[in-house]
């Protein structure tokens, strides 16, 4: 296999480079550290496989937190062992409730500084002749892994959070597309795939991107400031969404003859244009590439807005019974909202392009 095509399967399958850099991180630490004869070469290890995160954003936010983590925790084992607090087994104990609820309180608020109670516990329970040095050497140890944790996520098969986050609102977007081909079938009496699986895959990929945004603002500092939050594009992608699940909603069976034969031309114009387009918007998002403008979604979808409208002044909705002449009226407002969101959505990718440095 050519280097090229190692390179794209590491780079592209999350799970293979997330190994990798944890693997790498691990086998660097454990040899440098036993060059530089660290005595706690384990600490470093640990601390080394457990900083690597799916992200370099993640990566940084568990770095920081390892260290002041361990720093917190060896401040209060130091100043319980310089107290007294090791000569008996009862205070021993007293030591680690004491310095375990002051650190689980604290990584209640921040929870990445939880790495604390274990480093206040292990000194506690290795009382040293020496407290000072062997805190010394601990702190030595974790700084060690941190940092070697850190270089193997960033240097090798680098991936940043925002990419994630990218990825995943391209998949969300592509599949709405096939949300609003699958709600067309069913309006036109055709058959119609199942709607659940496309909206869990919706509800997957929105929650993953989510889970990515936060991990993303630790890399913001080598980007733009001005440019649009991550949570912007999730929340757009979001609307459009919502916008669908209102077509999604009027699927109680195909539209009644007369509107349905009236609208059906539109119907498939309009749909042909918007899923075509949010295939080519999903794939742009996915990859960073710039959108083309939705020209031809708006005319379509401003036909099929004017043959609405038609139907509604022409009353053709009049003798249908309330509840199918209801699905008329909202298919109006659903697809009148499915043109701004695209366009918000194709406005707002663009304008994070125009601001990235």
């Amino acid at each position: 296999m050519r280097l090229s095509a190692i390179t794209r399967t590491v780079e592209y399958r999350r799970p293979v480079r997330l190994a990798i850099q944890t693997g790498l991180a691990g086998l660097a630490t454990f040899a440098i550290g036993h060059a530089l004869g660290v005595s706690e070469l384990s600490w470093a290890v640990i601390s080394a496989l457990f900083v690597v995160q799916a992200s370099i954003g993640g990566t940084l936010a568990a770095a920081a937190g390892r260290i002041i983590g361990a720093a917190l925790g060896a401040v209060l084992g130091l100043a319980w062992m310089l107290a007294g607090g090791t000569e008996t087994i009862f205070l021993t104990g007293l030591g680690i409730v004491l310095a375990g609820a002051t650190t689980a309180y604290i990584s209640g608020i921040k929870p990445t500084l939880r790495y604390g109670a274990v480093t206040s516990a292990i000194i506690i329970l290795s009382p040293s002749s020496d407290p000072f040095a062997q805190a010394w050497h601990y702190a030595a140890a974790i700084g060690l892994g941190v940092v070697i944790g850190t270089l193997a996520s960033v240097l090798v098969f680098p991936w940043s959070a925002r990419r994630g986050v990218d990825e995943e609102l391209g998949r969300a977007v592509r599949r709405c597309g096939d949300l609003l081909a699958a709600c067309l079938g069913a309006l036109m009496g055709r058959d119609a795939n199942k709607l659940a699986p496309i909206h869990s895959d919706i509800r997957q990929a929105l929650g993953d991107a989510q889970a990515a945004a936060g991990p993303s603002r630790k890399e913001r500092l080598r980007r733009a400031s001005n440019a649009p939050e991550p949570e912007a594009l999730i929340r757009a992608v979001e609307r459009l969404w919502h916008a669908l699940l209102l077509i999604d909603r009027t699927d109680t069976g195909p539209l009644p003859e007369a509107p349905r034969r009236r609208l059906e031309p539109y119907l498939e114009a309009a749909t042909e244009a918007c899923c075509a387009y949010l295939a080519d918007l999903g794939e742009a998002i996915a990859s960073g590439d710039r959108p083309d403008p939705p020209e031809l979604v708006h005319q379509r979808l401003e036909a099929l807005q004017a043959a609405l409208e038609e139907i509604r002044r022409e009353r053709v909705t009049v003798p249908l019974p309330g509840q199918e002449a209801e699905r008329v009226f909202t298919l109006i407002f659903a697809f009148d909202q499915l043109n701004q969101d695209i366009a918000d959505l194709a406005r707002l990718h663009t304008a994070r392009l125009n601001t990235a440095p």
